[in-house]
């Protein structure tokens, strides 16, 4: 039985409702689960089955069936539930593997596998459990790298106006040198920090990051905008917000954006639409990051106090793939444009990606074509010496009479 289920139902009819359901629950596993079959409480809402007499090969047939019989209704207090199984499994034959606590782990591994899915059962997966446990090493010690400057760093990535093609604005990236696994894309933990404090203190440490670049700027007269990366959880902190403030009086006015993805947007409009106002009241502007991942829609920007919108790099990889979508790339930053937002491209990797935004007509571009990311040494030298100069004799470019 889902968490929901019993979280309405001690709701409705008081904590008697958990206990009823517990018993219930068991007594129905015990019921339908195969005879010899040991049963043991393992956490909250999960048990531990031993399954005997099922050989490997027919692990899966027998999984099939035992879902089928749980998936019976349970009757409690006259009502009737439908139960949501899922197994998280492993055979005791997986070699060199009988220890009784590693086949439990593996198990327990296979469940949080699962977690998520539409899928009723999972067998444990070896790649997959290495990756988890690779995955808890790295917020094990995050805490501990948020306070060493040899391993978390930012990089910055420069933006530059299309008309002029003079560098306007820097994307901050983050940057984790581990020194056992080297190096490290924080995106590939942040699913599992976003709603833990572990957030809030990434976030914190990359404004402090951003302020000490906008300063080393400062120093050579450069004062590009900043744009730092929030998560929708952060607009909810005091800290994050004094943090923020701080940063506005520590740059220049306007220099600090914010960029949230578009699809945090979609979890909670209304609510995330008055943190970012809150945020433009600081004088902080707003970019909508990754905008067509999500719903794609037009519409609902209009609700927030955004000031740009960021079109996702799958936006050019369509038009390789359809040379149509073209005209619907353009038809959206026209349309934007025209409700007052502006448009920058993502994913500008080549001479023939920068040609295609000639037609696209953005506010701004974005890609490796233009600046991979760098430190921030490297970006003042940049600034200073190189900019952007692009190759105007650049063989196999698309004409425009080929992509429209």
């Amino acid at each position: 039985m889902n968490d929901y289920t019993l979280q309405a139902g001690e709701a409705v009819q008081g904590s008697n409702f958990v206990k009823t359901c517990i018993v219930e629950s068991v007594a129905h596993l015990i019921n339908k689960c195969p005879d010899k079959t040991l049963l043991y409480s393992h956490s909250k809402n999960v048990y531990l089955a031993i399954v005997k007499d099922i050989h490997y090969e027919n692990d899966i047939m027998a999984l099939k069936q035992l879902i089928k019989q749980l998936k019976s209704p349970i009757n409690i207090n006259g009502v009737e539930y439908l139960p949501c199984p899922k197994i998280g499994f492993v055979s005791r034959y997986i070699e060199g593997n009988e220890n009784a606590k590693e086949l439990i782990r593996f198990a327990t591994s296979a469940l949080i596998q699962i977690r998520g899915t539409r899928h009723p059962y999972i067998a444990y997966n070896e790649k997959e459990d290495n990756l988890l446990q690779k995955k808890f090493k790295l917020m094990s010690d995050l805490p501990r790298a948020l306070k060493n400057s040899e391993e978390i760093r930012l990089y910055f990535q420069p933006i530059i106006d299309s008309k002029s093609e003079q560098c306007i604005e820097l994307e901050c990236l983050l940057r984790w040198k581990h020194p056992e696994l080297g190096n490290i894309s924080p995106f590939s933990i942040i699913s599992w920090i976003e709603e833990t404090p572990l957030m809030q203190d990434l976030t914190l440490r990359v404004i402090d990051l951003a302020i000490e670049a906008a300063q080393v700027l400062s120093t050579e007269n450069m004062f590009p905008k900043i744009a730092v990366n929030l998560s929708c959880y952060d607009l909810y902190f005091d800290k994050i917000h004094d943090k923020l403030k701080l940063a506005t009086l520590a740059m220049s006015s306007g220099q600090l954006i914010a960029e949230i993805t578009e699809t945090a947007l979609i979890k909670d409009l209304d609510t995330i639409a008055i943190g970012l106002k809150n945020l433009r009241d600081l004088g902080i502007n707003i970019h909508i990051d990754d905008f067509g991942v999500g719903q794609s829609s037009l519409s609902y920007l209009t609700k927030l106090p955004a000031h740009s919108i960021k079109l996702d790099q799958s936006f050019l990889r369509q038009i390789e793939a359809d040379p149509a979508n073209l005209k619907i790339s353009a038809g959206i930053t026209t349309i934007a444009k025209e409700l007052g937002f502006d448009v920058i491209i993502e994913g500008v990797e080549c001479a023939k990606d920068y040609q295609i935004t000639q037609y696209i007509q953005p506010s701004c571009i974005q890609g490796y074509h233009i600046a991979k990311p760098m430190p921030i040494s490297k970006v003042v030298h940049w600034l200073k010496c190189n900019q952007f100069k692009q190759e105007k004799d650049v063989k196999g470019y698309l004409t425009m009479t080929t992509i429209i």
